[in-house]
């Protein structure tokens, strides 16, 4: 894997890499309960990951729960992502008429009704659940400093899951970030590319076209800065009304 630069782009790389080092030490000042200090303990730390089915479960609710909203504070993929009351794998199990009770507190969405349908088969699969657990063992089986090849296993483990409809490249990643095991792959929404998309970033590039390359330019920086994309992405969800306006955003 090999990302290179001309010198405007180092030139901007250097603003950048100052920039998200602010920004990190702001994120280690928030209070315990924020975001991105919940995100380094999961993910950095290694503390509450969400490991078994019932995790898998609710993360393959997030992921696809989450698709199209934007990830502010209030909104509905916020209230999942922080915890609101979810089915557990074994209500779910003895009653899939749950789902849809269930999904209608959050969204109308007929189709994310019948995927989240799917992915309960899926997830009933033993074969799938067996491939998901070694998927955990190998990711964390690799240093969360070996950039490289944790970013190829995460990357792996992140297509495991694009069999099921209604989950791409930035749900697959949301699935294994929400869980607590990947540092390097982000789900890039929204709120991350409008403001990687301004100066100091200027990552001006197409998300769908160019999913992977930007999330290596972004690991790359996070590398200089001594952080992971995953903490970049909380710090830009706690601070973001604040970074919008550095970058020039409106709110």
């Amino acid at each position: 894997m090999c990302t290179t630069f001309d010198q405007g782009a180092i030139y901007k790389m250097k603003d950048s890499v100052r920039v998200v080092k602010e920004l990190q030490k702001m994120g280690h000042a928030l209070p315990d309960n924020s975001f991105f200090k919940t995100r380094y303990l999961r993910n950095i730390v290694g503390r509450k990951r969400r490991k078994n089915i019932d995790g898998a479960w609710q993360g393959l609710m997030v992921s696809i729960l989450s698709t199209r909203q934007r990830s502010t504070g209030g909104n509905n993929r916020t209230k999942i992502a922080l915890g609101s009351p979810y089915l557990k794998w074994s209500e779910v199990c003895s009653n899939e008429t749950n789902i849809a009770k269930y999904v209608q507190g959050f969204t109308d969405n007929r189709k994310k009704v019948q995927f989240l349908l799917e992915a309960f088969e899926w997830l009933s699969d033993e074969t799938n659940w067996h491939k998901i657990k070694l998927y955990q063992r190998k990711i964390l089986s690799v240093d969360v400093d070996q950039r490289e090849e944790r970013l190829k296993i995460e990357r792996s483990a992140a297509k495991l899951l694009t069999d099921i409809r209604g989950i791409g490249p930035k749900q697959s990643r949301n699935f294994w970030q929400y869980r607590g095991y990947s540092v390097w792959t982000i789900p890039l929404d929204s709120r991350v590319q409008n403001i990687i998309t301004q100066a100091p970033f200027g990552i001006n590039l197409d998300i769908k076209r160019d999913y992977e390359t930007i999330e290596e330019q972004l690991a790359l920086l996070c590398s200089k800065a001594k952080t992971y994309p995953c903490m970049l992405d909380a710090s830009l969800f706690d601070l973001e009304a604040m970074v919008r306006a550095k970058v020039g955003l409106p709110p």
